[in-house]
C-alpha cells in the first residue's frame, strides 16, 4: 500500500526561463548597431562620412596618404614672356584611388597692395603701376603667389594673372612695384616685375593671391589682399 502512495505524487520539472530584459537589450543594441552600419553606407560620401573613416583611418592607421607634387620641367626651362604658365599642384590619392588637386598655396602675410597708378598722363603704356608694401616685420618670399586683375564690367572668366618669379621678396618695411602696360616699345623702367597687361582705365580690381591658380572669385579664400579702384 506504500508503494502506491508515492507513485500517485506529480513529476516535478525545473525549467529555466531566461529574462525578457536581457533579450530586449541584446536586439536593441543589435538593431541599433544594424542602423549604424546602414546610415554609414549610405552617406559614405557625404562630409559626415569621410570625417567617419579619417577618424578611423587616424585611430587604426589603416591608410597612408601619397602626397606628390607635380612640376612641369619643360616649363620651368621654358621662358615665357607672360610668365604665367607655371603651375604648381598637389595630388592627394585617397584610400579609393581618387586624384583630388589641391592648389599649392604661400604665406603671404603682412604683404599689402598700397597703390594702383592707371591712365596716366602722356600714354599708359610702360607707366602704369601696381606697387605692394610689406607692412611685417620681417622679410616675405613672393615666390608662389601671384598679382591678378580683373577689369571692370567682366567676369571671371576673364580674369588676367602674372606669377611672381621665383626669387621675389620684400624686405620688412619694404615696397615691390610691378610694372604694367609693359612693352619692348615702352618698357617699364625702375620695377621689380614688368607685365603685358594694361589697367583698365574705367576700373578694376586687383588682387595678391597666395597661388599661382586662377581665383574664381573675390572671396576666393587664396586672395590675400583686394584693391579695387575705378575712375574719377
Amino acid at each position: 500500500m506504500g508503494n502506491s502512495a508515492s507513485s500517485e505524487e506529480p513529476a516535478v520539472r525545473v525549467v529555466k526561463i531566461k529574462s525578457r530584459a536581457k533579450l530586449s537589450k541584446f536586439f536593441a543594441i543589435l538593431a541599433v548597431a544594424a542602423f549604424i552600419s546602414l546610415g554609414l553606407y549610405l552617406f559614405r560620401d557625404s562630409a559626415f562620412g569621410v570625417l567617419v573613416s579619417r577618424a578611423f583611418d587616424r585611430i587604426f592607421n589603416t591608410n597612408e596618404r601619397e602626397l606628390v607634387e607635380i612640376v612641369n620641367l619643360n616649363e620651368l626651362n621654358s621662358s615665357p614672356s607672360s610668365g604665367d604658365e607655371t603651375k604648381y599642384e598637389e595630388i592627394v590619392i585617397n584610400e579609393s584611388g581618387v586624384e583630388n588637386y589641391v592648389a599649392k598655396t604661400v604665406d603671404l602675410s603682412g604683404i599689402e597692395i598700397s597703390n594702383v597708378l592707371f591712365d596716366t598722363e602722356g600714354g599708359d603704356e610702360g607707366n602704369e603701376r601696381i606697387t605692394l608694401i610689406n607692412r611685417g616685420g620681417s622679410a616675405v618670399d613672393l615666390s608662389g603667389g601671384s598679382i591678378q586683375y580683373f577689369p571692370v564690367g567682366s567676369d571671371f572668366s576673364k580674369i588676367r594673372k602674372k606669377n611672381f618669379p621665383d626669387g621675389s621678396s620684400i624686405a620688412a618695411g619694404g615696397i615691390f612695384v610691378v610694372g604694367t602696360n609693359c612693352s619692348a616699345k615702352n618698357p617699364c623702367i625702375g620695377v621689380d616685375m614688368t607685365w603685358s597687361s594694361a589697367l583698365g582705365n574705367s576700373g578694376g580690381a586687383v588682387f595678391l593671391v597666395s597661388s599661382k591658380d586662377e581665383i574664381s572669385s573675390p572671396y576666393d579664400a587664396r586672395v590675400v589682399y583686394s584693391y579695387d579702384y575705378v575712375a574719377d
